[in-house]
């Protein structure tokens, strides 16, 4: 089974699945499709958070591929950054490289034939690919890609076709010589000179030293089964662990859409939010800090604070009228794939904003990230700006296992509302029986992560009602109508026994396919 945010991203992981390729394979090829055909959710230029459930070992390891702070960054510079200044140290590539090194299967260059392909003979736009397009029209012609994206296209309607002819060749540089092409070879060169020349800050030695993450992934326990996700600094991870840890001391609200269950689910959600700003980031302390914040006593304790929070709406800042256009244009694309021996990988990969920072390497076709953007402000964080420090980022693949096997795996895209989407997701599926399909098509709502406002924002088609319900409890409460990107589109795979059932969220134009077992 694949799903993913582009049709043509999950026939290329089903064409490694058929030719017998495992997970890691087939996850590899969908990857890197999406890098040509969803260009504004992912790239060569990004940061990948990915888990991997190996069938064999039943364990659960998740790979920490985030975007990095050059050695050589400016720690003077206090001011707004550029669109260079925003650009880490890119980790997707050699993420999924060292990936394939400890469980792949099939040759590094067949994994990358179908992104090629892609890229040399077009794909399709749709209505979400333009929606992005147009919000970084200025950005992409500013930062060199207006000739990929915008020569002689009109854009106006769906079936529009592009190539990219220059990630194509940067493609087959990668076929030939692997990950070092970039990580210290003559692509990491022309990604240096022009990050360096445009203001940023970025080396070689970066490159050469840039490592991936890959670790046994942090659980907890909710109901009868067991849910895994990432380790701060991937701080999505963190906030779906501890919310559940402490939603499984509490009974579940009778109603998965009613103004109780919103109000549960927010106080914690408020709780956890102080943890992870106050106490996770990329910090030795930060694995060890998450183990004794899910024990049962620390669990208890934020189930305490939760309860007796104080919602003062009177003292708080107005609503906004609308949601900004920084909120708006947060993007990733998230995707799972299950081969036919039970390995499931969940993988969630960006560059930032939809485009990145909209910067292309001349020659390449890869556009830059902006996740210097995630440091905070305040010099005494834990995620503050610091050479060689990852910045946090809110993506959130997780694995849920019942007796040692998978029964869901899932993530999404979205900024800030991917935790909260995921949480909603597994607790709608645990808690009251809900099929998949029911869970991932239900309107959503989002507690927004701020220290000035407890705001809970409904999703467009959420009853009316419940915004003067969620005021009467003392929430600052709004609906949400603005943007078609802005609550998370959750991708999902359910398994039953020998069967499994990929969800495909129609809030993005997802697709879900099955395979049938290759047979040696």
């Amino acid at each position: 089974m694949v799903v993913s945010g582009h049709r043509q991203a999950t026939q290329a992981g089903q064409q490694i699945l058929t030719q017998g390729g495992n997970a890691i394979d087939a996850a590899i090829a969908v990857a890197t499709t999406l890098n040509v055909a969803e260009p504004w959710g992912s790239g060569l230029g990004g940061k990948l958070v990915m888990l991997y459930y190996d069938a064999s070992r039943k364990q659960v390891y998740c790979v920490e591929a985030l975007d990095q702070a050059s050695s050589a960054m400016d720690t003077k510079h206090t001011g707004k950054r550029t669109a260079a200044q925003s650009i880490g140290v890119p980790g997707q590539l050699i993420g999924w490289a060292k990936a394939h090194e400890r469980w792949g299967s099939k040759p590094w260059a067949t994994l990358l034939e179908p992104a090629i392909q892609t890229a040399e003979n077009g794909y399709t736009l749709d209505r979400f690919d333009r929606v992005a397009l147009e919000h970084a029209r200025e950005k992409l012609i500013a930062g060199g890609g207006g000739q990929t994206y915008f020569a002689n296209q009109p854009l106006t309607h769906d079936q529009t076709k592009l190539t990219n002819t220059q990630l194509a060749r940067t493609f087959r540089i990668i076929q030939e010589q692997g990950y070092r092409a970039l990580y210290g070879g003559e692509l990491g060169l022309k990604m240096v000179d022009h990050v360096t020349a445009a203001g940023g800050w970025m080396t070689m030695d970066d490159l050469r030293r840039y490592r991936p993450r890959i670790y046994a992934a942090p659980k907890t326990r909710y109901r009868s089964a067991l849910v895994y996700s990432s380790d701060g600094p991937a701080t999505g991870g963190p906030t779906v662990l501890l919310s559940l840890a402490c939603l499984n001391q509490q009974q579940p609200a009778s109603d998965p859409q009613s103004a109780q269950r919103m109000d549960q689910m927010a106080r914690v959600l408020m709780q956890v939010y102080g943890v992870v700003r106050s106490k996770l980031a990329d910090h030795p302390a930060a694995g060890p800090t998450l183990r004794r914040t899910l024990t049962p006593m620390a669990i208890a304790q934020l189930n305490r604070q939760a309860r007796q929070m104080n919602l003062q709406t009177s003292a708080r800042d107005p609503l906004p009228n609308s949601i900004d256009a920084e909120l708006r244009t947060q993007s990733t694309t998230h995707f799972i794939v299950a081969d036919a021996q039970g390995n499931v990988v969940s993988a969630t990969q960006s560059l930032g904003k939809h485009y990145g920072c909209g910067i292309m390497i001349p020659d390449t076709g890869i556009l830059m990230n902006t996740s210097l953007n995630n440091f905070s402000s305040d010099s005494s964080s834990p995620n503050a700006a610091k050479p060689g420090r990852r910045p946090r980022s809110t993506m959130s693949p997780t694995i849920v296992l019942q007796a040692g096997k998978p029964i869901l795996a899932l993530g999404s895209p979205g900024g800030q509302r991917i935790p909260v989407s995921v949480l909603q997701v597994i607790t709608d599926v645990i808690d009251y029986d809900m099929s998949l399909e029911h869970a991932i098509e239900l309107p959503r709502f989002h507690v927004r992560n701020s220290t000035r406002r407890q705001l809970i924002e409904l999703e467009h088609n959420m009853p009316p009602k419940l915004l003067t319900e969620l005021t009467a409890l003392g929430w600052q409460a709004q609906q949400v109508t603005t943007s078609v990107m802005y609550f998370g589109p959750v991708n999902a795979i359910g398994f039953d026994g020998q069967t499994s059932i990929g969800v495909a969220d129609d809030r993005r134009s997802n697709v879900a396919s099955g395979v049938e077992p290759f047979e040696q």
